[in-house]
């Protein structure tokens, strides 16, 4: 995968990044044969390759997609899209807490199991 955002896909920097259905497309190519590949597990596969030391970021702005970052200003733009995901994945996080805390009441706010406690 590295290979081919950094060989064929030419895929440096943000400018020339490359959103994942053209990735899939390329990868299922016939001339490489039967390739599984889903937008999910081209996710995975990018996260298995980081761990390995093969950097590949994304961008949310255009020409959105993937890229292997040429700048350090692209790494730091690409860490402040992380944070900015984990920021709204607490909060969802924190509005899931309310279904279950304090115990006994995880429902109470929706009218459920206050029938009890008025009886």
């Amino acid at each position: 995968m590295w290979e081919l955002l950094y060989t064929e896909l030419k895929a440096l920097g943000e400018d020339k990044a490359i959103v994942a259905d053209e990735i899939i497309r390329k990868l299922k190519a016939p001339e490489r044969g039967a390739f599984p590949l889903t937008d999910r597990s081209l996710r995975d596969s990018i996260l298995r390759m980081a761990a390995k030391g093969h950097l590949i970021v994304s961008t949310v702005h255009k020409p959105f997609g993937f890229f292997i970052p040429q700048a350090e200003e692209e790494v730091i733009a690409y860490m402040g899209n992380l944070k900015a995901r984990k920021d709204a994945l607490d909060e969802r996080q924190k509005v899931c807490m309310k279904f279950i805390q304090p115990p006994g009441k995880q429902l109470e706010h929706l009218g459920i199991g206050t029938e009890r406690a008025s009886q």
